[in-house]
């Protein structure tokens, strides 16, 4: 049995798995740029078939892939949700507490045109000139980030972490937790914001409103006054950014990775017992 995930390894899996094998992939995302290209679509069926079963990780992102694929891959198609280890969180939050930061926004999200982070970086100006906004991640955006603080005059307001090993400290330290995204499969570093306790803003698009399930605050896609609106309303109202850090903290406790690795040995099962196809 070989397990894949993310285009590439789809791919060569497919490709070079001897005949007999019992392949199974996970999809993680709503959207990619290979399903915008028509001709693809055929290539892209081919591959799929030479998976016993795929997983996807989100009800989102399976109603996405059947959309593109078609009702054929309904029967080897099965959600299996992304999960973090909670415990790190509670480690985190049972030592000694971070100083926080409570005029601080903290996104932490990979630098690629995917997460939005101009929409973030706009919405600063609205806010009260106290407030700050760290970014920690890396990527491909990151100069044109930087080129937009730079004209925007927020060098002062704005800090770029880098990497960060120690993401539940962070979140813990924050005032609030972002999120602006164009589009997700299973957000995880949602999932990290709202089990660290720090109230989430994010964006309200598939893979996110599905993980929120109504405890983060939400905003349109892109709309940098309306999330400023609400960052604006969190940092003037204590209480509301306490019932909202219980809210999402309540909804994280969803997504143990205990059940995640307990749905796939029982996928993996199931595929041994009755290699056919899987449910």
């Amino acid at each position: 049995m070989v397990h894949s995930h993310n285009t590439s390894a789809q791919l060569f899996t497919a490709l070079a798995a001897p005949a007999g094998t019992t392949l199974v992939t996970t999809e993680h995302n709503t959207d990619n740029r290979r399903r915008h290209l028509r001709l693809l679509r055929p290539l892209d069926i081919r591959l799929y078939r030479r998976y016993k079963a795929i997983a996807c990780c989100s009800e989102a992102v399976a109603s996405s892939l059947l959309n593109y694929l078609g009702p054929e891959f309904a029967d080897r198609t099965s959600v299996i949700e992304n999960g973090i280890d909670l415990s790190t969180y509670s480690a985190a939050a049972s030592g000694t507490p971070a100083a926080s930061n409570e005029t601080d926004i903290l996104m932490v999200a990979a630098f690629r045109p995917q997460k939005d982070h101009l929409t973030a970086l706009r919405a600063l100006p609205l806010l009260p000139s106290e407030t700050t906004l760290s970014f920690a991640g890396e990527g491909s955006t990151r100069p044109q980030i930087e080129a937009e603080v730079r004209r925007l005059g927020l060098e002062k307001r704005v800090r770029f972490l880098g990497p960060v090993s120690n993401v539940a400290e962070r979140l813990q330290a924050a005032g609030i937790a972002l999120l602006s995204t164009h589009y997700e499969g299973l957000s995880l570093s949602s999932i990290e914001a709202m089990a660290s306790g720090t109230p989430l803003v994010a964006s309200d698009v598939s893979g996110v409103r599905e993980v929120c399930g109504g405890a983060a605050l939400l905003f349109p896609e892109g709309d940098a006054e309306a999330l400023a609106a609400i960052l604006a309303d969190l940092l003037k109202d204590p209480a509301l950014r306490r019932q909202t850090a219980d809210r999402c903290r309540k909804r994280a406790a969803r997504f143990d990775i205990r059940t995640t690795t307990q749905a796939y040995l029982d996928l993996y099962t199931r595929l041994l017992q009755a290699p056919e196809i899987v449910r």
